[in-house]
């Protein structure tokens, strides 16, 4: 069909029985929508519930790893205080024993 020029009666009937095979399948879409409206649904209930678990999931695992953190420094500096008493007694120790000579 050429620019500007009028389709044939016969390209309007052809587009109208299109039209027609489109309102039934629109009418067929409709009619099985339901179920995939519900199955969508459920899905994004499902999707949500996930998100939601795993939220609260990270936020355990948040706070182990700040309770983990926080022991992990308390024993570092248990660990460090018990060097620093070993090494004045390692020092006391050679003081000791440099007067008994």
């Amino acid at each position: 069909m050429a620019s500007g020029s009028r389709p044939s009666d016969s390209q309007l009937y052809s587009f109208n029985n299109f039209s027609d095979e489109e309102d039934s399948l629109m009418a067929a879409i409709d009619a099985y929508e339901p179920p995939v409206k519900e199955n969508i649904e459920k899905s994004l209930t499902n999707l949500n519930v996930n998100i939601a678990t795993m939220a609260q999931q990270l936020e355990e695992l948040k706070r182990s790893h700040q309770e983990f953190s926080a022991n992990f420094i308390k024993q570092e500096q248990l660990l460090s205080d018990e060097i620093t008493l070993l090494r004045i007694e390692v020092t006391k120790l050679r003081k000791g024993n440099e007067g008994g000579l």
